[in-house]
């Protein structure tokens, strides 16, 4: 699978993701944020479910956290979540399994959360003694 798809029915664009097993990282975002910016352009979609198969994260990837942060110039690593706070139609997340660290802060750029039973909520940057880096503070 893509690292997303979009599926519009009945004017409800889906939006599903894969993250990787290692963690969310810079392609992952990138793809979530082009995704949002096409819903977002179409005057069809009236509202937004952001989905993914499995957990809906557990964290950042090593490579992610590799990479700068708060340069001049550098795009942000985190740039699609603020593309999927950017939706003007209302965006629900649907979450199943774990929402840790960035995908809890994934979860926090969408309207409304919805979850299942067993989802589970971690902001665990801090633990290490890192700031969350996608809009969580």
């Amino acid at each position: 699978m893509p690292l997303t798809r979009i599926d519009v029915t009945d004017h409800v664009a889906t939006i599903t993701f894969a993250p990787p097993a290692e963690g969310y990282d810079r392609a992952l975002l990138d793809a979530i944020g082009a995704a949002a910016a096409e819903v977002a352009a179409r005057e069809d979609v009236r509202a937004v479910i952001l989905r993914s198969d499995g957990d809906f994260g557990v964290g950042w990837s090593a490579s992610a956290l590799d990479e700068p942060v708060g340069i001049p110039g550098v795009p942000h690593v985190a740039a699609g979540i603020d593309a999927v706070a950017a939706i003007p139609q209302p965006v629900i997340a649907a979450i199943r399994g774990r929402a840790h660290s960035v995908a809890l802060e994934l979860a926090l750029a969408c309207d409304v959360r919805v979850t299942d039973e067993d989802a589970t909520f971690a902001m665990s940057d801090t633990s290490l003694g890192r700031v969350p880096l996608a809009g969580g503070t």
